[in-house]
């Protein structure tokens, strides 16, 4: 609450999230989106006396995060269709367009249980993980930042394509991207909305991504260590 009286122009601030079960490690620092039109976790398994500066990023994790009312009032609440995943990334996106900035607050420090409801990379995860990442990128990139963003887009989508299917997820991901694809209509809507009501530039956007660097973050996706899957159906719910 200080962070927000004292940043007037700030709508929602991100805080420091550490591993319940290891709080010496960071889980994440708010929340970063790259050039590839991808999400990614600031901070993630950095020491805990890390990241300890005031400062604004993209965005933050919802789950434990404090918005403006003023702010939800103005660009809406969670995108329900989202369900699952991806849907704090769109909020802090709709955020920013609107001119709403995030404020990360070090001090504000929360012990977080993460993925032990879903699981690494179970098949509900990958499906609503790789199906909203889409819906987010869609509805959010201005035109002219996706003639920028597209190729590393598709090539991030190949090499996830590749992983999931290494680690026998790969059904799991054709059917995120397929019911991506199913929903596109509504998410087109949605886009239209979104952008017609923006309020910053496209340099402004820009200037708030980080470079996407797909061999880290693939070198950390398999040296972590793997965490049972959540036992759930292997056809998560459709699009519709």
């Amino acid at each position: 609450m200080d962070a927000l009286e004292n940043h007037p122009e700030a709508g929602f601030c991100a805080s420091k999230m550490l591993f319940y079960d290891n709080p010496r490690v960071i889980d994440r620092a708010g929340d970063v989106y790259t050039t590839a039109g991808t999400a990614l976790v600031r901070g993630r398994g950095a020491p805990s006396q890390k990241f300890n500066i005031h400062e604004q990023v993209f965005g933050a994790c919802a789950g434990a995060a404090l918005y403006r009312r003023r702010m939800l009032d103005d660009i809406g609440l969670f995108d329900e269709d989202f369900f699952l995943v991806h849907e704090d990334v769109d909020l802090s996106f709709r955020a920013q367009l609107r001119g709403y900035k995030c404020i990360y607050v070090p001090d504000a420090v929360i012990y977080h249980r993460a993925s032990s409801s879903i699981g690494d990379d179970s098949p509900i995860s990958v499906y609503y993980s790789h199906r909203n990442l889409e819906w987010v990128y869609i509805q959010n990139m201005p035109g002219r930042l996706i003639k920028k963003t597209i190729l590393n887009h598709v090539i991030y989508n190949i090499a996830s394509f590749l992983f999931f299917v290494a680690r026998g997820r790969g059904a799991d991901f054709i059917r995120a991207k397929w019911h991506a694809l199913k929903g596109l209509k509504r998410v087109l809507a949605k886009r239209r909305h979104i952008q017609k009501n923006r309020t910053v530039t496209d340099d402004y956007i820009w200037s708030l991504f980080e470079k996407e660097r797909l061999l880290p973050r693939l070198a950390r996706r398999i040296s972590k260590n793997s965490r049972s899957d959540f036992k759930t159906p292997s056809n998560p719910p459709t699009a519709e």
